[in-house]
């Protein structure tokens, strides 16, 4: 009886498993279908598009051997003066170290990642969206003393747009990656993460409302 009994609980276990990794292929072939819907709509995306999508993001399995990317960078500080050239009106900015606290971040972006996200914004072909760097102009904006990116998304069947404020250069790398169907997120750093752990952001980047279960929502 005893072999019986053991027989028995691996037959269902078995089962189980199958069952669990039938849902698991299921989960990721939707998404794959709404990245289709998706893509097919080229320039033309509803915010309804998003919605779908980000809900079959949600339920992937999490790709596997993750790379962990390198724990720090060494790097020199940024210029004490940078100058910043709005592509909006053409004025240039002057932003010195000593002016302002944080002026040693706003270097350090205008050197090394504003152009990126440019870049990044520019290779997005499928979703209508505006890089809006007029934080960073003192003609454009003269009361602005910590300037930040912002994003600005138009759906093709709306005429409001959807704003999201200050934006980082990872923002816009998970946006990029969402876009394209990737299943990873790469940080500044190379280190990987399933780019589902990232939904709650992605609704923010885009204007999304959606409901997801607690550990899915961090």
């Amino acid at each position: 009886m005893g072999y019986i009994a053991i027989a028995i609980a691996v037959f269902f276990l078995a089962i189980l498993l199958g069952f669990s990794s039938g849902c698991k292929k299921n989960s990721n072939r939707e998404y794959e279908k709404q990245k289709m819907v998706m893509s097919e709509k080229a320039g033309f995306i509803h915010r309804s598009d998003i919605h779908n999508v980000l809900i079959a993001l949600s339920k992937t399995e999490p790709p596997k051997n993750l790379r962990v990317g390198a724990q720090c960078y060494s790097t020199e500080g940024p210029s004490s003066v940078v100058q910043y050239v709005c592509p909006k009106c053409g004025e240039k900015t002057l932003y010195k170290l000593s002016e302002v606290a944080d002026t040693l971040c706003i270097n350090s972006f205008i050197e090394r990642e504003l152009e990126s996200c440019r870049r990044i914004v520019k290779a997005i072909k499928n979703l209508n969206i505006i890089l809006d760097e007029s934080q960073y102009c003192r003609k454009c904006s003269p009361n602005v003393k910590s300037p930040k990116l912002a994003l600005i998304v138009k759906y093709s069947d709306e005429e409001a747009l959807h704003r999201c404020e200050e934006i980082t250069i990872d923002d816009l790398r998970l946006l990029n990656e969402f876009l394209s169907g990737e299943y990873k997120h790469v940080s500044d750093y190379d280190a990987e993460t399933p780019l589902k752990n990232h939904v709650k952001r992605l609704s923010e980047l885009l204007g999304v409302e959606i409901e997801l279960p607690e550990k899915e929502n961090k």
